[in-house]
């Protein structure tokens, strides 16, 4: 009986063995591709960040009045009216 339990042993320790290390073996795989997307990961988060404060920075330049008034009369065709161009209405037709 306990010939049995050490042949056994003796057949499925180096079964175990051999399980464990294509276990770290896969495991240190997958870290290294982890890494490796981490990485990935990173240098596309930068690019995105860079492109962020681009596009801030180019909104904020948008927003400036000049550049409103020129986006205006340009893409929209619309100018300041003229004092004969403009309508006055009396006060009791507002209400």
């Amino acid at each position: 009986m306990i010939n049995a339990i050490k042949t056994c042993a003796l057949f499925l320790l180096p079964v175990y063995f051999v399980y464990a290390a294509c276990e770290l073996v896969s495991i240190r795989y997958q870290l290294r591709k982890l890494n490796t997307d981490i990485s990935v990961i990173q240098v596309q988060q930068e690019r995105l960040e860079s492109e962020w404060k681009y596009l801030q920075l180019d909104r904020s330049r948008m927003m400036t009045g000049a550049n409103l008034i020129k986006e205006v009369q340009e893409k929209l065709k619309m100018y300041e009216p003229s004092a004969s161009e403009v309508l006055y209405l009396p006060d009791t037709l507002i209400q």
